[in-house]
């Protein structure tokens, strides 16, 4: 399905973000790890729902038929506003290095904290909510009945939050076993986070930027 072959990219963007899996996996050094990373995993799962169905309900409200110009040259300066976030982040990592205050906070936090944190990250973050409103741009462009709206909806979703869950799920599973290599996971997050972010935002900007043009 040529839709899903244009979303599901944007959703690997979202989940290649390591601001999101970090705290995932701070959460689960928290005094109650099982209910905080389900309370985690769960806010977060609500916030991408909220945004992508609205996302996705407001393209199509707004696009009828074939894709008009002006949502090829609202994905246009999407793209480019993701280069220009990708480029700022490249040339800022210096400044990024290091795990934030608030984040090491998140090894005393509680359920309704956790919940509420991981819903304001799915849903306050620019880049998410660029990467989502594309993607409902290209739902909104498709000839998909409500079924297959919702369907594409549910594996942008699933895709966009499989980062988060893995580790909140491995822990669920293995218990404290999880939490060596988790603790690796996260050192390396920290030390590539700006590297990782910016080179992700400029590729899925660039591709963007690449499909309008060919479409205008």
């Amino acid at each position: 399905m040529s839709v899903l072959a244009q979303m599901l990219p944007l959703a690997a963007g979202i989940a290649a973000s390591p601001i999101p899996v970090i705290p995932a996996i701070l959460v689960l050094a928290a005094p109650r790890p099982r209910a905080t990373g389900s309370a985690y995993l769960g806010g977060w799962l609500a916030g991408m729902t909220v945004m992508v169905l609205a996302a996705t309900v407001l393209a199509s409200v707004l696009e009828q038929g074939e894709t008009p110009t002006w949502a090829i040259v609202v994905r246009l300066v999407l793209g480019l506003l993701l280069i220009g976030l990708g480029v700022r982040k490249w040339l800022g990592r210096a400044a990024d290095a290091g795990t934030p205050a608030w984040m090491e906070s998140l090894r005393t936090t509680t359920p309704r904290r956790s919940f509420r944190l991981a819903l304001t990250l799915a849903v306050a973050n620019p880049k998410h909510l660029m990467l989502a409103f594309a993607a409902g741009l290209y739902a909104g462009a498709s000839d998909l009945e409500a079924a297959g709206l919702v369907l594409a909806a549910v594996l942008f979703i699933a895709v966009a939050s499989v980062s988060v869950a893995v580790p909140i799920l491995a822990f669920l599973v293995l218990g404290d076993r999880a939490q060596p290599p988790l603790q690796r996971v996260e050192a390396w997050l920290v030390r590539h986070n700006a590297v990782l972010l910016a080179v992700v935002v400029i590729v899925i900007g660039a591709a963007l930027v690449l499909k309008a043009v060919q479409e205008l």
